[in-house]
């Protein structure tokens, strides 16, 4: 299912398949000793990958940056902010090869969560549509029955249900009213704005600070790496706009070293970096240990979210199971019931 979602590109669509098989063939190409261009001009070969590869190599003749082309080739985010993380590595066929695998797993699990609830929702919304005539066609033809009344069990379901139905359709609408605002007002809300209302919503704050966690050790190492002095790294970070939590978080770690201030004082307010990742900066170690550390804490921490989201897909089937096993009870209890008084009174 995940396999065939498409994304906008200029002129046509790309599939995340597509996608996949992109960075498979040009991290085999790479592999063989081919540079970036060739094993581009290469791919032109590939009836799939005939118009993507000759768009990024236009893009890239002209002067931008692979993760820029592969952007305006209509690229999932995922792949470009990753790309562009680890920019100034001078291995391209590493780069490349980490960045399928990243994506080949995010497909992975995205896969796995569809085919989780895509059958829990099915059933789900049977046994609503099911419950729902009930209630508006049996369960009236038995109150006029039983000369309006209805057995006092009878009466506490159909109160739950009703209480629970409607709070599921305010929360639906709700939910579909602020997605419209949000993304009617997002590019006119300020940083520290959504800042503050990603730190209000539980589940979302923690992938949040996960992620904004895991790309802030990467480029920190990946730019370390490269021999880059503190002040020229921290101007390339604030500079760059993939990622404008990461670009907040440099811009104020750049102010603290222009005042000649230490910036441990200043990581601990940063709500979304993680606790073990501001350790790591604040150690006084030197540049090559530092790049060192960030890149396992980098690599660390993906696996360590992915193997969350493994956990939680887990509860997800038993969470939607208990409650179409609920709305069977409630379609029993509706059903026998009024029978059961019905055969009291004859």
């Amino acid at each position: 299912m995940a396999l065939h979602k498409r994304f906008s590109l200029n002129n046509q669509k790309i599939t995340i398949a597509t996608q996949l098989q992109f960075l498979h063939v040009l991290q085999r190409m790479l592999s063989k000793g081919l540079t970036l261009i060739q094993s581009l001009d290469a791919m032109k070969y590939y009836a799939e990958l005939e118009y993507t590869s000759s768009q990024i190599l236009k893009c890239l003749e002209a002067g931008q940056h692979l993760d820029e082309a592969m952007d305006e080739a209509g690229f999932h985010h995922s792949i470009i902010s990753y790309l562009f993380v680890v920019r100034e590595k001078s291995n391209i066929s590493e780069r490349i090869e980490q960045c399928h695998q990243l994506f080949q797993q995010h497909v992975h699990y995205m896969r796995k969560f569809q085919q989780t609830v895509r059958y829990p929702l099915i059933l789900l919304f049977i046994f609503s549509g099911l419950l729902f005539f009930i209630y508006a066609r049996v369960i009236p033809s038995f109150q006029q029955l039983m000369f309006g009344e209805l057995p006092m069990l009878l009466q506490a379901v159909i109160f739950l249900s009703s209480w629970l139905g409607y709070s599921i359709i305010v929360l639906i609408i709700a939910f579909s009213f602020g997605a419209v605002i949000w993304i009617f007002l997002r590019n006119n809300i300020s940083l520290e704005t959504k800042m503050t209302l990603y730190s209000r919503i539980p589940l979302y704050r923690s992938y949040i600070k996960r992620q904004t966690s895991f790309h802030f050790a990467a480029l920190y190492s990946s730019l370390l790496q490269t021999g880059m002095p503190m002040k020229e790294l921290l101007h390339y970070m604030s500079r760059q706009t993939k990622l404008p939590i990461i670009s907040y978080y440099a811009k104020q770690m750049q102010l603290e070293y222009f005042r000649g201030r230490s910036v441990q004082g200043l990581l601990t307010t940063m709500d979304f970096l993680d606790k073990h990742l501001t350790d790591i900066l604040s150690s006084n170690m030197d540049a090559a240990n530092l790049a060192k550390d960030l890149a396992i804490y980098a690599e660390i921490s993906i696996d360590t979210m992915y193997q969350r989201l493994q956990k939680r897909i887990v509860y997800i089937q038993p969470v939607f199971f208990s409650i179409i096993g609920a709305f069977i009870i409630f379609i029993y209890i509706s059903l026998m019931s009024p029978m059961f008084e019905l055969m009291n009174t004859m």
